[in-house]
């Protein structure tokens, strides 16, 4: 099966706080951030090709000094988008050689594994679209702009936090973000350009972390969990 990856490293970082200007090339545990996710999609055997999705020709370079040498994958470069949902569509429309599953990865998510792609490409296989996700367990309030103080419960009971990869068929994913843009839709994630359409995604529960570097106060638990995962 031609299977393909988009890794988006394309983002702003403005909210690191100025601590880096590109958290996908901060050394953390020993390596910048983008091997990790690199290193995972390599190990797993699982696409013929992978599209980075990079910001300008100076991070390009950096990222393709982080390439191995001599792979049968094929990488491809894009530019990135206005926003996130931009990029993901540069992505798809990247592709030298048309896949029957893509998977779409924040690079900013260093935790992803061999066994964790395995499940989502086996998972899409059966079902059409899959996404790492885990359970909310924090107590969840909202308020109003007019009312701050005033808080009211949400039931958690069947509310789940998104991870990425998130995996589909990618005639179905390429169709359903050529659909959002035209709409002018907002997209924060990638199952909502299919659920926009009708489609179904398939929650894969994922035990283990799968945090998303954002902000500098992220760094302490990440740098702890990578280190304390290459031990």
């Amino acid at each position: 099966m031609n299977n393909g990856a988009i890794l988006l490293a394309g983002g702003s970082s403005r909210r690191m706080g100025g601590q880096t200007d590109d958290k996908v090339l901060l050394t953390l545990g020993g390596q910048p951030l983008f091997i990790y996710s690199l290193n995972a999609f390599m190990q797993s055997g699982l696409c013929q090709e992978i599209i980075i999705v990079h910001r300008d020709e100076e991070q390009k370079e950096q990222l393709q000094s982080l390439l191995p040498k001599d792979s049968s994958v094929r990488f491809t470069f894009t530019f990135g988008g206005k926003e996130r949902m931009h990029s993901v569509y540069n992505g798809l429309s990247a592709f030298t050689s048309t896949p029957e599953i893509v998977f779409i990865h924040d690079v900013a998510r260093p935790f992803i594994s061999v066994e964790l792609l395995q499940k989502l490409l086996q998972t899409t296989q059966s079902h059409g679209a899959a996404c790492p996700a885990s359970k909310v367990t924090d107590t969840l309030k909202r308020t109003s702009s007019d009312q701050p103080s005033v808080l009211t419960s949400v039931d958690r009971e069947n509310l789940w936090a998104m991870q990425t990869p998130q995996t589909f068929v990618y005639s179905e994913i390429l169709h359903a973000y050529q659909e959002a843009i035209e709409s002018g839709d907002q997209l924060t994630d990638d199952t909502s350009a299919l659920e926009g359409k009708g489609g179904k995604v398939y929650i894969l529960d994922n035990p283990s972390p799968n945090p998303k570097l954002t902000t500098p106060a992220d760094l302490p638990m990440m740098e702890f969990l990578l280190t304390t995962r290459k031990r």
